[in-house]
Parts: structure tokens; sequence; C-alpha cells
């Protein structure tokens, strides 16, 4: 055996040389995919020294091979020929054991997790990651005899370890590891463990009660053992970084003003951890403060209404039932907060007349309050008409009944609902805050109104 490929942890299920011989790739039960770099093997063989043989082998020796002299140029070789020469299993066994392997690690490591989030890392550190990749590997770092080892996820390394200008030439070039991280600017002399050496460790001072707030301005209050090594401090809320001052951490004790927040109506998601001189991050603090707000005192009322089957089928269209259910969805769900309630009333495909959409508008007139919120949404056909008595032109949302858009005036006038029969409707409704969205063709005539 001239070499041992170390580094999966699982079966090998395939390998696969490239075509220039320089490089192997292999997958494994482990879920990984390694590349190795073959021009690291020699193609000769090392032997062990007579003196790592255990006592048991050089009685063998001594027992089975008496010319053997131990203190002759190249021992174990000649003892290897010999047992090959013999030609048995037994012996080709045995000479194996005296070889000396190389130990070939990784050039590059890759994982790529069900989520579809992914990792390329090599066996110094160095990696290259999706968004979320960097923390499915990581290192355990041993803190002595009494300690438990500590675990530090390659995201924690962040700064000084992603590297995707390194990984890139190990994927892509010919060049030798070696060379790739000489010639790389700002590669770091220290090893991981001293990396994660001297870590400040970031307490929450006080912990807000969680359940609800009522104040919107607040103030954090950290501690933070070690101080003398801390680098920086990283505070988020709802994903958006904070700015903090380090030396205000540096300097915070029980009954300081704290950090200044202000919250968002519902939940805000604090995470906070801080870097060592190493720009090294510690594991997060993770907490929850929900903010009630101004309690909301306005109703929001949506009347959504889509045409996909029109009773002269030549017009129906695709998506505009599902337009409409979409938008009315997305609004509602979304504005929960805002709003005390919420009534959404939809008229689709053979109730969107106009008999049904005067009447849906008259009954709402009569719950909405002027500080509530309407919303009108239309999805179908829009036609503007061509009067031939040279009355004003009018814009009309097309209904399930119009079977003849244009050259039919009087079709229009009974089975579609003209700009101004709408606005009228609308004016009818109390509410002082109204919404009107059409989503049909030529709807843009309406601009200029």
């Amino acid at each position: 055996m001239l070499a041992a490929f170390i580094g999966h942890e699982g079966d090998v299920k395939s390998i696969q040389e490239t075509k220039d011989g320089n490089f192997l790739f292999s997958t494994s039960l482990d879920k990984t995919i390694r590349m190795w770099d073959l021009r690291q093997v020699k193609n000769q063989l090392s032997f062990r020294t007579y003196t790592d043989l255990e006592i048991g082998w050089k009685q063998f020796i001594s027992k089975y091979y008496p010319a053997f002299d131990s203190s002759a140029a190249n021992p174990i070789e000649w003892l290897y020929n010999e047992m090959m020469k013999e030609g048995s299993e037994a012996s080709a066994v045995n000479a194996t054991y005296l070889i000396l392997p190389q130990y070939i690690e990784p050039r590059l490591n890759m994982f790529i997790a069900e989520n579809n989030e992914w990792v390329m890392w090599n066996n110094k550190g160095y990696f290259k990651a999706s968004g979320n990749g960097a923390a499915y590997i990581g290192w355990y770092v041993y803190k002595g005899e009494d300690t438990d080892a500590e675990f530090y996820t390659a995201d924690k390394l962040y700064d000084n370890y992603y590297r995707p200008d390194i990984i890139n030439r190990l994927l892509f070039s010919n060049e030798y590891t070696a060379d790739i991280l000489r010639n790389s600017k700002d590669v770091s002399n220290l090893s991981i463990a001293e990396q994660v050496s001297n870590m400040p460790v970031l307490r929450l001072e006080k912990l807000v009660d969680t359940a609800q707030l009522t104040d919107k301005h607040i103030n954090l209050k950290f501690s933070v053992d070690n101080k003398e090594f801390l680098g920086d401090v990283l505070l988020y809320q709802n994903g958006k970084r904070i700015t903090v001052n380090a030396d205000m951490i540096r300097g915070l004790k029980v009954g300081a003003p704290g950090i200044p927040v202000e919250l968002v109506t519902g939940e805000n998601l604090f995470v906070a951890s801080v870097l060592n001189k190493n720009k090294v991050e510690s594991t997060p603090i993770k907490f929850k403060l929900t903010y009630i707000g101004a309690r909301p005192s306005s109703n929001l009322y949506i009347l959504a209404v889509g045409v996909d089957r029109y009773k002269n089928n030549r017009y129906n269209l695709n998506y505009a039932k599902a337009d409409a259910s979409g938008i009315v969805q997305q609004l509602a769900g979304s504005a929960k907060t805002i709003f005390k309630n919420i009534q959404v009333d939809s008229l689709f495909d053979e109730e969107a007349t106009v008999e049904n959409l005067t009447g849906k508008m008259e009954l709402l007139q009569k719950k909405i309050k002027p500080e509530d919120v309407f919303l009108f949404f239309f999805a179908g056909h829009g036609i503007m008409n061509d009067p031939v008595d040279a009355t004003k032109p009018d814009f009309y949302l097309v209904l399930h009944k119009v079977t003849q858009m244009t050259g039919n005036e009087t079709m229009l006038k009974e089975n579609a609902l003209s700009a101004t029969g709408l606005k009228d409707l609308l004016l009818n409704i109390p509410a002082q805050k109204q919404l009107v969205l059409l989503d049909e063709c030529n709807s843009g005539v309406l601009l200029p109104h």
C-alpha cells in the first residue's frame, strides 16, 4: 500500500479521477465529497524501522529469517523483498505490515445539506459557504484535562477563515496546496486553538419580561467577563444590526444606562455576541421581546372580485380569480397586527354581477366607519366604451354576464360596472381611507381621472 487517504468517516461510495490524473474525488456515506491531490503520493515504498517493531515481530524475524541483519543498510526493505519472493498469501500479508504508508489528507472537503446549504473547507480551516452553510462544520478545541472541549462552528471564525479565494484556487487550479497558502494574502499564522483563546463572555445582565412590553424605547443591559480581550460587540434586532460602542460595554456595570433600542410592534428577536481580539465570535445570546404597541382601533374591509368564467366562454381567463384570492390572503395576513378586525368579502365568476356587487357595497356602507379602511380589488376584463350618441366615453369593469364587450352599449350599461358607477359606490362608503386595485386590460385610461 503506497498511501492511506484519511478523511471520510463512512464507507466510500464512489471515486473519480480527473482526466489529467492530478486529482481524485470521492463520495461517502458520511455525506461528504473529498478532493485528493494524487501528486502527493510518492511512487516508492517507505518502511518501518526495526526499532519500531514490536517484540513479537522481532522474535518472528529471528526465527524465520536468520539472515536478517538489523545493522545493515535498509534491513526492513530487504526483509520485505524476501517475504514477497516467497509468493504465499501469508508472506504477502506480513510484508504489507512492514510498509509505512503515506497519510494523505484531503485537499478540499465539501458538504451539501438537505436544505441545499453547502460548505467547502480545507484542513487548515479555511472555508467557503452558502448563507448558513458554515454552521455545519467546526472544530473541538481542547480546554484542559478538567474542562470539556469546546466546539466552534466555522461561522464563528468568519473574519479570519472565510476565504473563498483560497477555496476557489484549491478547487479550480493545479497549484499545490502549500504554494496557494504561501502566496495568499493575510493567511493566519495562529492555529484555531490560538484564535479562540482568551474569549470574552457576554451575559444579559437583566432580562426584561418577554411576554408583553408597553414601552417602545428600552435599554438592554449586558455584562462582559474577560473585558480586556473584547474586540467588538455584535447586536442584531430582527436581523438588522444595531451599532454598539464596544468601549461602552467594556465599562458597563449593573445600574448603567445600557444600550438603547427601539422596539417594533410585535415580536423583536435579539441576537448578541462578542468578538475577541482575533475576531472570533462567541456563541450568540438569543432572546425575544414582544411589544404590544398601540391598540388597533380601526377595521379593514376587503371586497375582492375576480372573473375567470364569463357567460361568453370566449372571454374566459385563467388567473383572475387566483390573483384576487392571493392578494386578499396576502394583505389580510400581513395586516393582522394593524387592524382590530379584518372582514373579507368576495365575488367570483358567476357571483360577479352588477346586482351582487352593488348589494355587497350597500351592506358595507352600513358597517364601515370613517376611521376604518376599505380595499376594493377587481381582476378580469376591462374596456373603454365607444358611445354612438356622442356622450362622454366611460371605462367598464366587465362582469360575468357580459357576452359582448364592443358594439353593444346596452350590454355594458346593464351587465358591467362603469368607473363612474364604481366612484358613486365608493363615495357612499364612509371610510376615509380607501384603496382601489384594478388588475385588468386598459385600466391605465383611468389614471388621468
